[in-house]
């Protein structure tokens, strides 16, 4: 009885634990939905442009620094420590918040000051996750989540208060991230590998701030502007599978992707939901109104068929293949890039772009899949035992 009991236990804190990591990551990506509700209210459509565009830079960099700076180091069984919080990112972060502050004064600060907190929030978030720091993680999340909300709600009386929380809740997240942690390494994966997942990872990334450009050179400022909402919104659903890859880099597991498919399919719902009640045109402004129910629905299929992808890639950089994952990083984001520019130059709309990113996703699903099958054949044929 007594070992049922500690089971049901562990097994209680380990939900209560992965849940509150996963709260963290959704909270994180509240800060670039803030900071475009709050530009909606306090400048001029160009200089919400700006901070779109700046917002792609920030989700850029955010990527391939945590995944080169930290993922790498999940590749190599003697890194040591396995993760860790550079000073150097704890200090951009808090200058980024100063930058929020900068904004009561000029927009500028707003839109350089958000891709340097969005980028210390991530590596934050990354080290949190792999070190399994739920307790920290769920402050953090809390104190986001109070400076977000609060900012939204304060933003109809007074955009400047807004402002002012949404700092202090990012500095308090992004010091209880990093308070204790280690900065210091030991041993580290070698420079190839990091050369490989940066290389890898940069590819990747620069699909999405290659459509933020081409949108923004054929599409008008507001259409670009709700196009960076929109992927503002659809990345509440990124910590999912943030968390997702970043727990399946250190080990399978089965529970966990079919636990946070179901849970991103019903974030997902509740999207669409909520554009059907009229609460994104409510918060966001004007700009959300270039969003179209359809358009909606085809950006959240797309997330859909983002979801599948990650087991086999997972599997391949555990798995230390490296330059077959680099091969086919480069394949894909081809196709998405190729699959964008087609779609805006012809069809001209939103909607087209996302159609054409769901079919796109789809096939490459496909081809993940294929490559990491043929890449375990031969593995298993090397090594039978």
């Amino acid at each position: 009885m007594g070992a049922t009991l500690a089971d049901v236990r562990k097994i209680l804190v380990h939900s209560a634990s992965t849940t509150a990591q996963i709260f963290a990551g959704a909270t994180t990506a509240l800060v670039p939905i803030t900071t475009q509700a709050l530009a909606a209210r306090s400048t001029h459509i160009e200089a919400q442009a700006a901070l779109a565009l700046s917002i792609g830079v920030g989700a850029f960099l955010a990527a391939v620094l945590s995944s080169t700076i930290l993922e790498t180091r999940l590749t190599s069984k003697f890194s040591q420590p396995l993760s860790y919080v550079p000073r150097w990112s704890t200090v951009a972060g808090l200058v980024g918040c100063a930058g929020i502050l900068l904004s009561l004064l000029t927009p500028i600060g707003l839109i350089l000051g958000t891709p340097l907190v969005m980028t210390s929030l991530a590596l934050g978030r990354t080290h949190g996750v792999i070190a399994h720091r739920w307790k920290s993680e769920s402050h953090a999340g809390l104190a986001m989540l109070a400076g977000s909300l609060g900012a939204l709600l304060l933003m109809f009386f007074s955009w400047q208060l807004g402002i002012i929380l949404l700092t202090f809740g990012t500095i308090f997240a992004i010091v209880i991230r990093a308070a204790g942690q280690p900065t210091k390494l030991v041993s580290s994966p070698p420079r190839s590998a990091y050369a490989k997942v940066a290389f890898e990872t940069t590819v990747t990334a620069s699909v999405p701030l290659v459509l933020n450009v081409l949108v923004f050179a054929l599409l008008t400022n507001p259409e670009a502007v709700a196009f960076r909402m929109l992927l503002s919104v659809l990345g509440v659903l990124q910590p999912l599978l943030g968390f997702l890859r970043t727990r399946l880099l250190v080990s399978r597991s089965p529970s966990l992707i079919a636990a946070l498919s179901s849970a991103s399919l019903a974030a997902l719902l509740c999207i669409v939901v909520a554009h059907l009640l009229g609460l994104f045109t409510f918060v966001l402004g004007s700009a959300w109104g270039q969003v179209s129910t359809a358009t909606l629905v085809a950006a959240c299929l797309w997330k859909v068929a983002s979801i599948p992808p990650t087991v086999p890639f997972s599997e391949l950089r555990r798995g230390g293949y490296l330059d077959a994952l680099l091969r086919l990083r480069i394949l894909t984001s081809i196709l998405f890039i190729t699959a964008g520019t087609v779609s805006l130059w012809l069809v001209h709309s939103l909607f087209g772009t996302f159609v054409a990113l769901c079919i796109t996703e789809a096939v490459c699903a496909v081809i993940y899949f294929v490559v990491a099958a043929r890449v375990s054949d031969r593995s298993q044929q090397k090594d039978p035992l």
